[in-house]
């Protein structure tokens, strides 16, 4: 059901059934005027960063830019949007429907890797979630085979693959879009910009 019409990004997230059970509640909520006073605050945050040029940080905001101007050609995101045409409710989310994410930048063997903040917004203080993922050890083949042989009989040849999905996180489709959208600065326009996930962003809980 979650794949055809979107999984929670934010708020209630319904337990699966699949991972480990763990409790995390809630502790914040927005209202519409809450979205609308943070945009304003992250937009102040952002140009007061990008004031700031030294060598180090315009490097990482040009990265960055950069990076999600990519994503953006590959489909994982679309924009650049301003903040009036997401407050439209044709063009974008309609006025405190929607609550941005400031995006950043870190630096890993030498390439930037994008990480949206989703803690500093508020959005993981505002998720409830009842599971948390286990990684599969590497005894999990084993077991499963077991499991098979048990079933058929006798042993079960098996094949085990560990291939990993490009973006995989960007791929799950999205029930509620105006709550994964990121801020980003322009670097050419010299303004803060604004993008859709339909998918996740990395930094949600």
């Amino acid at each position: 059901e979650c794949f055809l019409h979107g999984f929670a990004p934010v708020f209630e997230c319904p337990d699966s059934g699949t991972w480990k059970p763990q409790e995390k509640k809630a502790t914040e909520g927005f209202s519409r005027a809450d979205n609308d006073a943070w945009t304003s605050k992250l937009s102040t945050r952002i140009q007061k960063l990008s004031e700031d040029v030294n060598g180090e940080r315009a490097k990482t905001m040009w990265a960055v830019w950069e990076k999600t101007l990519a994503e953006e050609k590959k489909g994982y995101c679309m924009g650049p949007f301003s903040r009036s045409q997401l407050d439209n409710s044709v063009t974008g989310y309609g006025w405190g429907k929607w609550r941005p994410i400031g995006r950043n930048g870190i630096w890993q063997n030498g390439k930037c890797r994008c990480v949206d903040d989703a803690a500093i917004s508020g959005h993981n203080a505002a998720t409830t979630t009842h599971e948390t993922i286990v990684c599969s050890g590497p005894d999990f083949p084993v077991r499963a085979a077991c499991e098979f042989a048990k079933l058929h009989g006798k042993p079960v040849m098996m094949w085990c693959g560990m291939d990993d999905l490009e973006a995989a996180y960007r791929r799950v489709p999205n029930a509620n879009p105006g709550y994964t959208v990121v801020a980003v600065w322009n670097p050419v326009d010299k303004k803060v910009v604004y993008f859709k996930l339909p998918g996740f962003n990395f930094g949600l809980v």
